[in-house]
């Protein structure tokens, strides 16, 4: 498996989308349709810009920590298997719904759901190992699956 391919994977299963979908599904108000998708669409958005900061900002962070990207791999691995652990024994998070609008793509879509703990170490731990565009453009293509998904969920309703 190449580099780019394995950074893919890590992402994708970083931010974890289907437990993202079951959330949203679960949290779901009466509202389905062209509205939610709107809100996906907003949440996509805002958790990219997120993930760009956390990316390429990875090597300033980690020198104001003075800490060796080496370091924060480990730490990154930690907190990636226990959130992978924690969705294994608890399932998907339960959050509430905070409704349409702006408000609703900022919580809980983009934080906590896509913008989630193993995403930002991950995103951080890759931007300062691997370059930040490679580790970015892994992180765009996940989003992008992870709205199609999330969008399509809201098409259908519950």
């Amino acid at each position: 498996m190449n580099s780019y391919l394995q950074l893919l994977v890590f992402f994708f299963a970083a931010m974890n989308p289907a437990a993202a979908t079951v959330a949203m599904m679960k949290s779901a108000g009466p509202e389905v349709g062209r509205a939610r998708q709107q809100v996906v669409a907003a949440g996509v958005t805002i958790a990219a810009v997120l993930y760009a900061g956390a990316t390429f900002g990875a090597e300033q962070f980690l020198n104001a920590l003075e800490i060796e990207a080496e370091s924060f791999r480990v730490a990154a691995g930690i907190v990636m298997a226990a959130s992978g652990v924690f969705i294994i024994l608890r399932g998907a998070p339960e959050v509430e719904s905070a409704g349409m609008g702006v408000r609703g793509a900022l919580f809980p879509l983009a934080v906590p759901l896509l913008f989630s703990p193993a995403g930002v170490v991950a995103a951080i731990s890759y931007g300062a190992d691997d370059g930040a565009w490679k580790a970015f453009l892994a992180l765009a293509v996940s989003l992008a699956l992870a709205g199609v998904l999330l969008a399509w969920q809201a098409r259908i309703g519950r």
